[in-house]
């Protein structure tokens, strides 16, 4: 009980050590004090500890047990790292912060309940434990770190405190942002193959599907504008996705490895396709780039090893380094007369490619397109500078109170854009009636709706009950 203070890796590699009992005379842990006990089952920690240092009890793959005292405010970067058997932990409310990597690899933990004064979990704070089933996350959490509960996993769960200001949850246990505009992770069930992401959503975050291994299909409503960096990375069953004309960003490596798509169309409102957007979508043989895309990033559609054809529109300029490169079966490529550079490698392995369609003339090809090195096979195809004619058909999206209509012109040849707009229609007003309070009962001011789409336009306030008057 004179001990106060235990240095870093102290008991360093320890492999026989099975128990510690730490007094509560401790305030002090150093650093990777008991890294590397291999043996060690079960830990006390006293009430005088204040923090759970970094790397305090990396990789002992046997600790089952162990008790978060009251006293600890801080839980460190990779202090339970590979904590293999450990089974369920439970953070006190003392705890305001959880490091990067803090439960990393804890194979056997099976459920977290993250106290009310957590305000921070870092990154990949509870990433790879492959048998987490449910997570409860209390009415403290602001920032939630990136990948912090990614699988493979068995994540079905996780509940968050009806209080908390910053994150929600549904009925499924998906967890969203405050207002439900931001999905921002994707709980996967067993038995769930499908999912249709709920009207209202306008960004799917950063690594929200990825690696959802049972996942074929999602539907993505018109009022997504975002799908984050690695959005569905890595989901190897998914087979049917459609991005839709609202979807104005595709962050990088968004569907890289999905290996199971067979086709894709990139709608014309994303400026740029970036880089790693489609890497290693093996089972990909088609894919649509609309009139809108201006650039294509670098491997966007790496190692695609099935994609046969490609059309790149007129409003494309600039094609990436190692873009196509493996792309072992493209044949066919129909570039617009928009391109201005081919990046080095863009081509690169795409040994099978015979016939290069380009929208232009010849002299066109020669006087405005740059190619940067070790793109022989592109050069070595054949050329073909038959100007093509666009036919387009319309296709028109009516205008709501909200919403301005626009008409999609498509071409048969995979050209398409946007235009002729019209102004949203605004809303219609009418009234809803006052309500006249009574002695018991309360009553609502005038207030006002619109008649075509419901929306409320002017709340109705409650007027409070007269009360009653004595005679």
């Amino acid at each position: 009980n004179s001990v106060v203070s235990i240095g870093s890796s102290a008991f360093l590699g320890c492999s026989k050590l099975t128990s510690v009992t730490i007094p509560d005379s401790v305030t002090t842990l150093g650093n990777g004090a008991f890294e590397l006990c291999s043996g060690l089952v079960s830990v006390t920690i006293g009430n005088g500890v204040i923090s759970i240092s970094d790397e305090l009890f990396r990789n002992c793959h046997k600790l089952t047990s162990v008790v978060i005292p009251d006293s600890v405010t801080s839980i460190g970067n990779m202090a339970f790292y590979y904590c293999r058997d450990l089974i369920n932990v439970t953070i006190p409310d003392s705890v305001i912060e959880i490091g990067n990597e803090a439960f990393y690899g804890c194979d056997e933990l099976a459920s977290v309940i993250i106290g009310d004064g957590v305000t921070t979990i870092g990154d990949s704070a509870f990433e790879y434990c492959s048998n987490l089933t449910d997570v409860t996350i209390g009415k403290g959490l602001k920032t939630l770190g990136e990948r912090a509960f990614l699988g493979p996993n068995n994540l079905t769960s996780v509940i968050v405190d009806n209080n908390n200001q910053y994150y929600s949850s549904d009925e499924n246990g998906i967890l969203f942002n405050k207002d439900k505009t931001t999905l921002v992770y994707y709980t996967g069930d067993n038995t769930r193959t499908s999912y249709t992401i709920p009207e209202g959503i306008t960004t799917i975050g950063e690594w929200a599907f990825a690696q959802c291994d049972n996942i074929t299909s999602v539907t993505i409503p018109d009022s997504v504008t975002t799908i984050g960096i690695r959005g569905f990375y890595l989901c190897k069953s998914l087979t049917d996705v459609t991005i839709p004309n609202s979807v104005t960003v595709i962050g990088e490596w968004a569907f890289a490895q999905c290996k199971n798509i067979t086709s894709i169309v990139i709608p014309g409102n994303v400026e740029s396709i970036e880089t790693h957007t489609f890497y290693e979508c093996e089972n990909l043989t088609t894919a649509t780039i609309s009139y809108g895309v201006t650039s294509i990033g670098s491997s966007a559609f790496g190692n695609c090893r099935n994609l046969t054809s490609i059309t790149i529109p007129n409003s494309v300029t600039y094609i990436g380094d190692y873009t196509f490169n493996g792309c072992k079966k493209l044949e066919i490529i129909n570039i617009g007369v928009g391109i201005e550079t081919i990046s080095a490698n863009a081509f690169y392995e795409c040994e099978s490619l015979s016939d290069v369609y380009y929208s232009g003339t010849e002299e066109q090809w020669s006087n405005n397109v740059f190619i940067d090195s070790n793109n022989s096979q592109l050069e070595d195809a054949e050329f073909h500078f038959t100007e093509h004619v666009h036919e387009y058909k319309a296709s028109t999206t009516a205008p709501t109170c909200t919403e301005k209509g626009y008409t999609i012109y498509t071409c048969e040849c995979g050209d398409t854009y946007t235009d002729d707009y019209v102004d949203a229609l605004g809303h219609t007003e009418v009234a809803l009636p006052a309500v006249v309070p009574t002695c018991t009962e309360t009553g609502l001011t005038v207030g006002t709706k619109c008649s075509e789409c419901d929306e409320i336009i002017a709340e109705q306030e409650i007027v409070p009950a007269n009360g009653h008057t004595p005679a």
